[in-house]
């Protein structure tokens, strides 16, 4: 059965190089101007699955796990066709005798984009045997991580659908072990009831009815801002509990980087009206059109920004990214290089402002 593997390896291989160019664009382009705080992030990962063993506070325990699971369902989202080959996987069983060849080349492939899990395992090596068996938070954190992680794999929608339950729980729960086992059993009912896929056709009759076709059949473009944003809102909560000293310091950041989630929308809505002039001007709603994209990104800008001043506090100086946000929708009609120097200008006038007055 080597051949298979060579077969799955060879297939995974292009399949990140295609995520590759598809990302690059802006994706890395954005990382570039992050590029000197890489290693103070991936610290920040390490403290912060560290925080499961130890902490002060249970509640802030539960939240750290809750948010490091929605994390990963994020990146597995994205490398999600190419962990299981989905292009070609109809004809596994051309050259597949066994079934449980294709499982284990999936679970190789998992663990290699699956970087939190890799993580959590470097901290257990790094504890001994001796200190791991007290730590029994951090085995079973990495036992749900994997758990959780196979179930999103074979079934995103029960995974997402349980994770969005169990984030409610959160809340409330100051035990991580029982909220461990619980988020466990959660998502193992919704991946068993729930379908794979939802399958249905929306009928375009009109401008909002084309926007919300447009979202279903490209739901990703909305999903990983949806959870970029909500990250970003829990480290925020997360730092109103360590730190409340600092929040007010926090906010304007937090509320920029998601206006940049959003703003940048606007790369993706573009072709859908400018690489369509001749259908819209048909309709005589060129110019309606062009001003959809508009409201749609403001909107969903400030409507998923504001719960960040309604939790960690608003002042006068806070809204100032407001004042920017037109101009990041106009950059990133123009590019996402010209979003990236506007968002990095925007934030550090914010800053300033913010240190003036």
């Amino acid at each position: 059965m080597l051949y298979y593997y060579r077969y799955r390896k060879a297939s995974f291989v292009l399949s990140l190089q295609g995520i590759g160019q598809q990302i690059q664009q802006f994706g890395l382009m954005i990382a570039a101007l992050f590029q000197i705080y890489l290693l103070g992030f991936i610290a920040i990962l390490f403290m912060g699955i560290g925080k499961i063993v130890e902490s002060d506070s249970p509640a802030t325990q539960v939240q750290i796990a809750w948010g490091l699971l929605a994390a990963q369902s994020f990146i597995l989202l994205v490398f999600r066709d190419a962990v299981l080959d989905s292009t070609h996987r109809r004809y596994h069983h051309t050259i597949l005798t066994q079934t449980i060849h294709q499982k284990l080349a999936d679970g190789v492939s998992l663990l290699i984009v699956h970087p939190l899990l890799l993580m959590s395992l470097i901290i257990c090596y790094s504890m001994g045997l001796e200190k791991l068996t007290q730590a029994w938070q951090l085995i079973l954190f990495v036992v749900t991580q994997f758990f959780v992680a196979l179930c999103f794999i074979y079934r995103p929608l029960g995974t997402g659908s349980g994770l969005l339950l169990a984030a409610a729980i959160a809340l409330y729960a100051t035990n991580i072990t029982w909220y461990l086992v619980a988020l466990n059993l959660i998502i193992l009912g919704c991946s068993t009831l729930l379908p794979r896929t939802l399958l249905r056709s929306i009928s375009v009759t009109g401008l909002a009815t084309f926007w919300l076709s447009f979202a279903y059949n490209h739901y990703f473009v909305l999903l990983w801002r949806i959870v970029l944003s909500a990250l970003v809102l829990w480290f925020g909560v997360i730092l109103e509990t360590e730190r409340p000293d600092l929040v007010a310091n926090y906010v304007p950041g937090l509320v920029t980087l998601i206006l940049l989630w959003w703003s940048s929308l606007a790369i993706d809505l573009k072709p859908e009206i400018y690489g369509r002039v001749s259908y819209w001007l048909s309709l005589d709603k060129l110019q309606s059109a062009k001003q959809s994209v508009w409201i749609i990104v403001l909107t969903a800008a400030i409507g998923f920004s504001v719960p960040v001043y309604i939790l960690l506090g608003m002042t006068v100086v806070s809204l100032l990214p407001y004042v920017f946000l037109p101009l990041l929708v106009l950059s990133a009609l123009k590019g996402p290089q010209h979003l990236a120097m506007t968002w990095l200008s925007t934030l550090v006038l914010s800053y300033t402002a913010f240190v003036l007055f």
